[in-house]
């Protein structure tokens, strides 16, 4: 709470007692002084003079962010000041610096302060302050120093007190306040009384209030809503921790998808088969994509990127549908990571096809030519029959062997020609068979003669 006579703010930790005692105070070295400026000669950064308003920004979607803190309007130093945790003022609003204590220390200017007493700060950050002495409230863009806004007053330059009340005027200002619509309310003390100014949504992204749990719209009457939404637009296709103020970066069971995706691998999707199904009006890889990733090269559906037409990283082959000329097993197959719309050849030493063997023919494995043809030379394997992939050596049955020939001792042998007389031989034993016989034939005649 800010203690203005005794120039301090105290922090009551817990308020059940019939008397409860401060547990922290700051502005004065210790609950016993009370001297403006904590008894220094001049402002500094632990010290105030005559405070007023007191605002704490302690929103979870702000943790982490430096001015994530308290801010107070020190009335009497003409200035509003953010202090950290560490208890010392870090940032300045009013003055050059945290030594200075000057009215106006800017002249009339967006820069300048006069006896403030009220801050606030919006949803997005900005801080709002009740310039009492120059009859205005000032807005600040978060970490701003100089004003981008003011109510009250027509322009910056202009401090001093209204002609007459109306609808645009404020006279010493003593409070301001900002709702979750964007709407400023303020305690316009002068003129007894309390006035709203309200957001102009009819401009775009006026009513943006910065929470990306929110589905922020404007009403017919100019109004901005707010709306709280696990499955917020600003999430999508992911949806909203509503704990933290974030959009779930990845899905499971327990941050499942918006509504029209699906969480694949962690990732949430919108599938499809037809680009009407898509707000981007493009259906790539079987998911709604950014543009309508055509290339042989290009994928919607790369690990990580899913969504985003991406090239194929170098030396993969395009997911499908789409395939390079040759497909996986020809010499042009591969991207090259740069080129969207066409494939690399494999070098000339590169082995390609797949080994082989059907109707008694060997195809062993090939070589690229350089230029994205595979080089292959098939070979007969006659007369032995094939397995999966080449010609066979040996034989254990006929089937073993091609038609017209028949296995005999581990080998494939062909039949003899009709009238040549029975039996069988083996393919390269059969002339020297032949010539035997005609040798023992030419022996036994001799023997007669005699």
């Amino acid at each position: 709470m800010s203690d203005a006579g005794h120039h301090r703010i105290l922090r009551f930790d817990a308020v059940s007692s019939p008397k409860p005692s401060a547990g922290a105070v700051f502005g004065q070295p210790s609950f016993v002084t009370a001297e403006p400026n904590g008894g220094e000669p001049g402002p500094n950064a632990r010290g105030l003079s005559s405070p007023g308003g007191i605002y704490g920004w302690f929103l979870t979607t702000n943790l982490g962010d430096p001015l994530r803190g308290l801010w107070v309007a020190d009335t009497g130093n003409h200035r509003v000041i953010h202090v950290a945790n560490s208890g010392v003022a870090d940032f300045v609003l009013g003055q050059p610096d945290l030594t200075s204590n000057k009215p106006n220390a800017f002249g009339a200017s967006a820069r300048s302060l006069r006896g403030p007493s009220a801050v606030t700060v919006d949803p997005v950050g900005n801080v709002w302050v009740a310039d009492t002495g120059n009859h205005r409230v000032l807005r600040f863009k978060k970490g701003a120093t100089t004003a981008d806004a003011v109510l009250g007053q027509p322009d910056f330059s202009t401090v001093s007190p209204p002609a007459t009340t109306s609808a645009q005027t404020l006279y010493l200002p003593s409070g301001v306040a900002v709702n979750g619509n964007g709407d400023v309310y303020v305690a316009d003390t002068g003129a007894s009384r309390v006035l709203r100014f309200s957001v102009d949504c009819a401009k775009p992204g006026a009513c943006d209030d910065g929470d990306p749990c929110t589905d922020d719209y404007c009403d017919p009457t100019y109004h901005c809503y707010h709306s709280l939404n696990t499955f917020s637009k600003a999430c999508a296709p992911y949806t909203c921790t509503i704990a933290q103020r974030r959009c779930a970066g990845s899905c499971d069971p327990s941050h499942p998808c918006s509504t029209g995706n699906t969480c694949v691998g962690a990732r949430c999707l919108r599938l499809c088969t037809v680009d009407a199904q898509c707000p981007s009006k493009h259906c790539a890889d079987g998911v709604c994509c950014d543009s309508a990733c055509t290339g042989v090269c290009e994928s919607c559906r790369l690990l990580g990127r899913e969504g985003t037409c991406t090239p194929v990283p170098a030396g993969n082959v395009p997911t499908d549908p789409k395939s390079c000329p040759g497909g996986v097993t020809g010499c042009s197959h591969a991207c090259n990571g740069v080129d969207r719309d066409r494939c690399q050849n494999d070098p000339a030493t590169s082995t390609c096809g797949v080994s082989s063997c059907k109707d008694g023919v060997e195809t062993p494995l090939g070589k690229c030519d350089g230029l994205g043809t595979c080089v292959t030379a098939p070979k007969s394997c006659a007369p032995y029959a094939c397995t999966a992939a080449a010609c066979r050596g040996r034989c254990d049955f006929d089937h073993d062997c091609v038609a017209g020939a028949r296995c005999v001792d581990g080998a494939c042998v062909t039949t003899r020609p009709t009238g040549g007389g029975c039996g069988l031989a083996p393919a390269g034993q059969a002339s020297a068979v032949l010539g035997l016989l005609a040798a023992l034939g030419a022996l036994g005649l001799a023997r007669r003669r005699r």
